[in-house]
């Protein structure tokens, strides 16, 4: 039997499958921006030594199909929702917002970057609709160096300062970027009113590791291969993307959210819902 909300999430599929075709690059279109770290001047200031405990991720800076998709989808794209709780992780935007967009997202990625200017723009587009919720995907220090102490600051911010001091650090971490040395990252703290000595302390020490960590642990249990990747209400979508596909992803996913919350389920528990069956790697 066909219940209602699995006909509903049937018609969302296939208006995404159908956004997705149409975002896809044409074969004469330019290609994404090539990532730029290795041929721009590193700040003055000496790296920080870092401990090897960032695993390996692609950086990747257009969307590329996931391996594993639904059997019965024609089109091949990932067409699941995935199981991403919000959990303790920073938030901007209200908790009653109909679609929860979560970023896994790394401070030394141009393609991150270029994602978080256009989450931005959303944000300020779709004020009652979105709400974002940031995940720390650093890639090991062999390849982006300065994302580990760049995520660990703006960790230390949050705790300093809230999610509004998160946001701040996180908005001139990417505006700095690719100059993220410890001068750099010191004067961001100077500019969000920090703690000097121990946001310092706090790159320097590596003292909020566990929580870097955990946020790559559940990327891994939901796939996360590149950076950027965003879920969208539970759907995945990897690398960067426009502002024109939200626009029109946004009105896609919103029919399942709204049938939830018609059922007499708490706004702020909508999502909860939405991705309470979700997919993980280990099911």
């Amino acid at each position: 039997m066909v219940t209602p909300m699995l006909a509903l999430r049937s018609l969302c599929v296939v208006a995404i499958a159908a956004l997705l075709s149409a975002c896809s690059p044409a074969p004469a279109a330019a290609p994404p921006r090539a990532p730029t770290t290795a041929a721009t001047p590193p700040s003055a200031s000496a790296p920080t030594a870092l401990p090897p405990v960032i695993p390996a991720i692609d950086p990747v800076g257009a969307r590329r199909p996931a391996p594993d998709t639904d059997a019965d989808d024609p089109e091949g794209v990932d067409t699941r929702i995935y199981k991403v709780p919000v959990g303790s992780s920073p938030v901007s935007g209200p908790a009653a917002a109909p679609v929860t967009i979560v970023v896994f997202s790394d401070f030394q990625c141009p393609f991150c970057k270029d994602m978080a200017q256009v989450l931005t723009d959303v944000r300020r587009e779709f004020p009652t609709k979105v709400r974002l919720v940031f995940k720390h995907q650093p890639l090991p220090p062999s390849m982006h160096p300065r994302a580990e102490p760049a995520s660990q600051l703006a960790i230390e911010a949050r705790g300093q300062k809230g999610d509004a001091g998160f946001w701040q650090a996180h908005d001139l971490l990417f505006a700095s970027a690719p100059l993220l040395g410890d001068d750099d990252l010191a004067r961001v703290a100077r500019a969000i009113g920090l703690d000097p000595a121990r946001a310092a302390n706090a790159v320097t020490l590596h003292r909020h590791t566990q929580t870097i960590l955990e946020d790559i642990q559940l990327g891994d249990s939901v796939g996360v291969r590149a950076t950027p990747t965003v879920f969208v209400n539970g759907f995945k979508f990897e690398g960067g993307q426009p502002l024109e596909f939200f626009r029109a992803i946004i009105p896609a996913v919103l029919p399942i959210a709204e049938s939830i919350a018609r059922q007499g389920v708490a706004p702020e528990r909508v999502y909860e819902e939405i991705i309470r069956d979700g997919v993980t790697m280990s099911r």
